[in-house]
C-alpha cells in the first residue's frame, strides 16, 4: 500500500532561518487545524506561516477531493474543506490526495501545492489524522522516552497468549492492539510482548523483522518515533 508523503520527499531545510526559497519540514495538519490556526504574513524574505507550537511554513494535508476544476480543487478530510491551488495535475472527484504545500491567504485561505500524490486507500486519512492529532494533543512535547529494561505489567498481560500459538506477525499485531492506549504502543514493549517468555536475541530479531514486514505491508504504521499503531 502506498505510503503518505513526508517532508523527506523534497529537499530538507538548510541551516538557518527559512526563506521563501527553502523547504522547511511539512507539518501534518487536519483541515480544521489548517483553517483555524492564526496566519502570519511573511516579511521581507521570510515566508508566511501558520502560527502553532512550531511555525508551519509548509503543511501536509490528506483527504478526499470533492471538487476539481480549472487547476484548483477542494480537499475534505472530514474535519473541514481546504481549497488547493497550483496543482501539477487535475485530480478526480473521489481521489484520496496527499499534498504538501504552503499556506496562503489571498481573499480566502488556501494551500499552494508544491507536491501531490494520489493514494489508493481511504484509510490513510485516518493515519494522517492520528499524526495531526498527536501534534494537537501534545504541543511541543518530544516523544516519550523508551522505558527501562523492566517489563511492565501490561506487557506481561499482552503476552498472555502464548506466542507459539501464533505466527510472529500475528503476535506483533496482538501485542500492539493490547498495548495501544491511543498514542501508539512502544516498539520495545511490543517486541517484549510478542516474544513472550523466550527473550533470546533470535526471537527478538524475528519480532523486529515482523514489525518491518507489517509496516511495509501497510498493516501497521509509526505514529511517532518508536510508537506503533495498527491501521484499521
Amino acid at each position: 500500500m502506498e505510503a503518505i508523503m513526508s517532508e523527506h520527499d523534497v529537499d530538507s531545510q538548510p541551516a538557518g532561518r527559512p526563506t521563501q526559497f527553502t523547504y522547511p519540514p511539512a507539518v501534518p495538519l487536519t483541515a480544521d487545524m489548517f483553517l483555524a490556526a492564526p496566519f502570519m504574513q511573511g516579511q521581507d524574505m521570510q515566508p508566511s506561516c501558520l502560527r502553532m507550537n512550531v511555525p508551519a511554513y509548509r503543511v501536509s494535508l490528506l483527504g478526499m477531493i470533492v471538487l476539481s476544476q480549472d487547476g484548483a480543487a477542494i480537499l475534505d478530510d472530514g474535519t473541514g474543506s481546504v481549497p488547493l491551488r497550483g496543482l501539477s495535475f487535475e485530480p478526480k472527484v473521489g481521489d484520496i490526495l496527499n499534498v504538501i504545500g504552503r499556506p496562503r491567504e489571498f481573499g480566502a485561505r488556501h494551500c499552494s501545492v508544491e507536491i501531490m500524490k494520489v493514494l489508493g486507500d481511504a484509510r490513510w486519512i485516518k493515519v494522517h489524522r492520528a499524526k495531526a492529532q498527536l501534534l494537537r494533543m501534545r504541543p511541543g512535547e518530544a516523544p516519550p522516552p523508551e522505558p527501562a529494561q523492566v517489563i511492565p505489567d501490561e506487557v506481561r498481560e499482552a503476552a498472555s497468549v502464548p506466542p507459539e500459538s501464533l505466527d510472529m506477525g500475528e503476535a506483533v499485531l496482538a501485542a500492539i492492539r493490547k498495548l495501544d492506549k491511543g498514542e501508539g504502543a512502544s516498539l520495545t514493549d511490543v517486541v517484549a510482548a510478542a516474544v513472550g517468555a523466550d527473550h533470546s536475541s533470535t526471537k527478538a530479531a524475528e519480532a523486529e523483522q515482523a514489525v518491518t514486514d507489517l509496516t511495509n505491508a501497510g498493516e501497521i504504521f509509526e505514529l511517532a518515533p518508536g510508537r506503533l499503531k495498527v491501521l484499521e
